[in-house]
């Protein structure tokens, strides 16, 4: 199914590409920008990097969620739907915490990874988001151990919306169900 990328590093590009390749998993790509409406043939979008001006909601992921579509953000598309979805800046400090995580009982993110719980993440982040950047209309679904900093946020609801501040799609071996992501965003 054509996933819609928004991304302005063709790096992330290639890394998404190469890492739905070696899981197999099967999909095509639509690159799409800040400007561009999200294309209703696609099933869902991935967001990589910042893509607010002056807190407004860009048209793409205005789109996607009007077609209710699934929404990814990945490492600092993680504060893209933070910052999109809030009416203030998404507030990154110097990381702290440890290289563990919790994931949310009942959260989408613990069904879609196929647990819950404590885990061990093995990242090392140069910035980190407190809990109370949550957005109204999201909860926290997994959080850094060591300080409780966010590490992924989710809608409640009917939306579908996702982010991770995790880099799953670089080289680094995450934990054994993060595949289940990928799989997830890509149905």
């Amino acid at each position: 199914m054509p996933v819609a990328i928004h991304s302005q590093n063709n790096k992330d590009i290639k890394n998404i590409k190469d890492k739905f390749e070696l899981l197999d998993i099967k999909s095509e790509f639509v690159i799409i920008n800040d400007k561009d409406k999200f294309p209703a043939f696609c099933t869902s979008l991935i967001l990589t990097g910042p893509v607010l001006e002056n807190f407004t909601i860009p048209i793409c992921v205005n789109d996607a969620i009007r077609m209710k579509k699934k929404i990814l953000g990945v490492e600092s598309g993680l504060i893209s739907i933070i910052d999109s979805f809030s009416n203030l800046p998404v507030q990154k400090n110097c990381f702290e915490g440890d290289n563990s995580s919790f994931i949310t009982l009942g959260s989408k993110l613990a069904t879609i990874i196929g647990g819950a719980g404590p885990l061990k993440t093995q990242y090392s982040f140069n910035w980190e988001i407190p809990m109370n950047c949550t957005p109204d209309d999201f909860m926290a679904s997994a959080f850094n151990t060591g300080n409780g900093c966010i590490e992924a946020v989710e809608s409640k609801g009917l939306n579908e919306i996702l982010g991770v501040i995790w880099p799953i799609f670089s080289s680094v071996k995450y934990p054994s169900g993060f595949e289940n992501i990928l799989s997830w965003i890509s149905e």
